[in-house]
């Protein structure tokens, strides 16, 4: 089988992280397992996420810098 992994855990933001030669498939962002149906919007959250932190980075530097 084929597997993707990201500091040891599975994990895969392009498909599935888990294929087997009889077609079985298995989505893990993190190490945690997604339907299906459910992957694209786990992996639209994480990004989401990933923004939101950035945003409030560069919030709390900017308010350092000018107060």
């Amino acid at each position: 089988h084929k597997s993707w992994y990201k500091h040891g855990e599975l994990h895969n933001e392009h498909g599935p992280a888990i294929v087997w030669p009889d077609g079985r498939e298995y989505w893990f962002l993190d190490g945690v397992q997604y339907y299906e149906w459910l992957f694209p919007f786990a992996v639209k959250s994480k990004l989401v996420r990933g923004i939101k932190r950035l945003h409030d980075y560069i919030i709390n530097v900017f308010y350092r810098i000018t107060h």
